[in-house]
């Protein structure tokens, strides 16, 4: 999907933390519908209609739960929920991808919790 969102979003505006975005496009260009659709079954013409129509969309967004990230590449199907969200201006904004607030903010509610303060590590060996 990457590599098509170049192809339709030719310069995607990423938030101020996000850098390099040259070398993401780089990373990606090797990924083409050819190469996935060996890959994964999924005729690259319906790969091509699913990017095109995600990113013309008003708002979308692409979601992942725990079940995404406890295998072995979930680390990297994390990462790449979070970049196709951003690099389609769908990242922390109302119909997009939007980071959560608790419903009971614990840590404001109960001050924060530990002994950092009063750690005394005393004498070493």
């Amino acid at each position: 999907m990457v590599h098509l969102i170049f192809k339709i979003n030719k310069e995607p505006i990423l938030p101020p933390f996000y850098k390099n975005l040259e070398l993401i496009r780089e990373q990606f260009k090797s990924f083409t519908p050819q190469m996935v659709e060996e890959i994964t079954e999924v005729p690259r013409d319906v790969l091509k209609d699913i990017v095109e129509k995600y990113c013309l969309a008003d708002s979308a967004v692409c979601y992942g739960r725990i079940g995404v990230s406890t295998q072995q590449y979930g680390s990297l199907c994390q990462y790449l929920i979070y970049l196709i969200n951003m690099l389609t201006d769908n990242f922390d904004r109302p119909g997009g991808f939007m980071l959560p607030s608790p419903a009971i903010d614990v840590v404001k509610a109960f001050g924060p919790r530990g002994t950092y303060e009063k750690f005394d590590a005393g004498e070493v060996g």
